[in-house]
């Protein structure tokens, strides 16, 4: 997979990248030690072209840390260990092929990559409220109340809850005025806005 082909959607990125390294792993497993070394009789390289396939090598190199650092940031905000998929290309050429740690590093990435993908799937709970929110949402107020995002929609309409907030189509209440209205037994707007001005006075 170059870098032309890398799908920019993170799902299908990662799909994508499952598929690959199922593929290695089961090319791997398939291979002998002498599979990883220059073939019988290969003509040596002169210092030009040792030079280019240095410099093809170091590129390859720099393309797949990229690929995988994706992988890694994606498990990283999802609460995975981002950590496996970095810093796993051997630098030199020279540092033995251990095909047996090979095959576990794949194993490993193999089973955390669904994980990833499985984490970005999930449905966003919309009605978690966040430490020091000041404003509610409708699926927030829900939360709150216990009910369906429609009730706190059809409450609204009849004026059953406090007055909202409303900006460009957004409904929300106040985290505070929301809590203290629960705290007398969710009265009507109208009779709400008294207790208001009588605990204001």
């Amino acid at each position: 997979m170059n870098a032309k082909t890398i799908p920019k959607n993170d799902i299908e990125f990662l799909k994508a990248r499952l598929k690959c390294k199922q593929k290695d792993y089961l090319d791997i497993q398939e291979l002998c030690p002498e599979d990883f070394g220059s073939p019988p009789g290969d003509t040596p390289l002169d210092d030009e072209e040792e030079e280019q396939e240095r410099l093809d090598r170091i590129k390859k190199i720099a393309e797949y840390e990229k690929i995988e650092e994706r992988i890694a940031r994606l498990a990283d905000a999802n609460k995975l260990n981002g950590n496996l998929f970095r810093n796993l290309i051997p630098k030199s050429e020279d540092e033995p092929v251990d095909t047996y740690r090979m095959l576990k590093q794949l194993e490993k990435e193999i089973e955390v990559i669904p994980k990833i993908i499985a984490a970005i799937q999930k449905p966003v709970d919309r009605g978690v409220i966040p430490d020091g929110a000041e404003l509610l949402t409708i699926p927030q107020v829900a939360r709150k109340l216990l009910c369906a995002e429609s009730m706190v929609r059809q409450w609204d309409n009849k004026g059953l809850l406090p007055i909202p907030i409303r900006i460009g189509g957004k409904i929300q209440w106040r985290k505070k005025e929301i809590e203290d209205w629960i705290a007398v037994d969710c009265p009507a707007r109208e009779k709400w806005e008294q207790i208001k001005k009588v605990g204001g006075d």
